[in-house]
């Protein structure tokens, strides 16, 4: 299991639905963490880790510093639909 986070995102112009997103490897170190740099994947990718039993976090900036939100879900692998709960924050994160 690897410990992942989405800062970005990218939508489609006509249909709003998310296409890609930026996605970080966190690295966990004692009582902090690390966020890697991010490298673009597609929602078929994304959903292939969290189905593999990866976890991936919404991540959103407060100046340098990354802040771990909510668990980032699918709803099923045929749509490739992503969200993250309660709030879906997923959707409100900047684009790529």
């Amino acid at each position: 299991m690897n410990f992942l986070g989405v800062s970005k995102i990218k939508k489609d112009a006509t249909t709003g639905e998310v296409t890609s997103c930026l996605l970080h490897a966190i690295e966990i170190a004692e009582s902090d963490f690390h966020v890697r740099a991010g490298v673009k994947k597609s929602v078929k990718d994304v959903v292939k880790k969290i189905a593999k039993g990866d976890h991936i976090y919404v991540l959103t900036r407060d100046g340098d510093i990354f802040k771990v939100g909510e668990l980032v879900c699918f709803k099923n692998e045929e749509t490739q639909y992503l969200y993250s709960a309660p709030n879906n924050s997923f959707l409100n994160l900047p684009n790529i």
